[in-house]
């Protein structure tokens, strides 16, 4: 098994995690984080960032774009 990325996948990732440093919450190792429910909670924010993924190319990544 090669572990070694091609330029190809280089690139993704490095652009991947640039996207991930200016669109992602930071998280705090070992912090416990409470989820808050209803419409006021996760739906909200869960929609917010599937359209922020979509927006930056990172939606769907793994489907075919057949």
């Amino acid at each position: 098994m090669d572990f070694n990325d091609t330029l190809e996948q280089a690139d993704f990732r490095a652009e991947a995690r640039a996207w991930l440093d200016s669109n992602a919450e930071k998280r705090i190792p070992g912090k416990i984080y409470k989820l808050r429910r209803g419409e006021e909670g996760l739906m909200p924010l869960a929609r917010e960032w599937e359209k922020r993924k979509s927006d930056g190319g990172f939606a769907g990544i793994a489907i075919a774009k057949e």
